[in-house]
């Protein structure tokens, strides 16, 4: 198994700029709000599914890592940063045993910018987990805005979507699909998301143990991107919004050459760097 290096060394292009820089391995543990589908597209059974998905969450992160928990729902429902983790679990227990009255539509975008400003203050790390339907119903609000938002406070949006087609099929729609928009958010804001099929179009889910199992593992790896990250300091000033791609370089293995990076792919206006 390879180690996780503390340092990279990265190639840069920002807007019109080709500088180099090293990012360090951020030691701090992000803060994580999950959030969970409650529409009416989520039968009870993938209900429950996403629940003990959730739970384990809860269970498995480090006791100081600060979590959030939100409902897409008719009524507001979760636990904020400040709940204390006893607290936390509590509360997705009873979600477990009794559902919220649900949602009758799917408003996504909404939903996600909702979550948003429950972050209050920014800080380094901030990442949305997502576990739920991709199919935007009516959000006033729509993935542009979405990603706007997302990419201005410095958030990350992961998950696994649940879908009823198979992941292929989602991707290879390039029109106003919202499972693809939202898939385009998530990458633009330095994130990413895993798939799940979700059976079929009566939206009938059978959670069996192998099922859990392979679930389990892709929350486990699109989680762990969330926990390792590095902080990089742009050595240059952009006077306006520009396009940033990342590469590494230097020497590294071959597994870690080769992961790819994940990072937003864009970044605002900033002032000159003080002398």
């Amino acid at each position: 198994m390879t180690s996780t290096p503390d340092l990279l060394d990265v190639e840069i292009k920002l807007g019109k700029f080709r500088t180099s820089g090293r990012a360090t391995a951020n030691r701090k543990l992000p803060r994580v709000a999950v959030v969970i589908d409650n529409s009416r597209y989520v039968g009870d059974e993938l209900w429950k599914f996403e629940i003990l998905l959730a739970s384990r969450i809860f269970e498995y992160a480090p006791a100081d890592e600060p979590l959030a928990l939100y409902v897409i729902s008719d009524s507001s429902e979760g636990v904020e940063f400040s709940e204390t983790r006893e607290a936390e679990r509590k509360r997705i227990g009873q979600l477990l045993n009794t559902r919220p009255i649900h949602k009758k539509t799917r408003r996504v975008f909404d939903a996600l910018l909702t979550v948003v400003d429950a972050f209050g203050q920014p800080e380094f790390g901030d990442s949305i987990f997502y576990l739920g339907g991709g199919i935007d119903h009516d959000s006033l609000k729509g993935h542009s805005a979405l990603a706007e938002t997302l990419l201005g406070r410095g958030i990350r949006l992961f998950g696994v979507l649940f879908n009823g087609s198979p992941p292929i099929d989602v991707r290879r729609i390039r029109s106003e699909n919202s499972a693809t928009q939202l898939l385009e958010v998530a990458e633009q804001s330095g994130g990413l998301f895993e798939y799940e099929y979700a059976g079929d179009p009566q939206h009938r889910f059978t959670a069996t143990q192998e099922v859990l199992q392979d679930t389990w593992q892709k929350v486990v790896k699109a989680y762990g991107r969330i926990i390792l990250v590095y902080r990089l300091n742009l050595p240059v000033p952009l006077t306006s919004p520009g396009n940033l791609s990342l590469a590494l370089s230097g020497s590294l293995s071959p597994e870690i050459k080769t992961a790819g990076l994940l990072y937003p792919h864009k970044k605002g206006a900033c002032a000159s760097p003080t002398p």
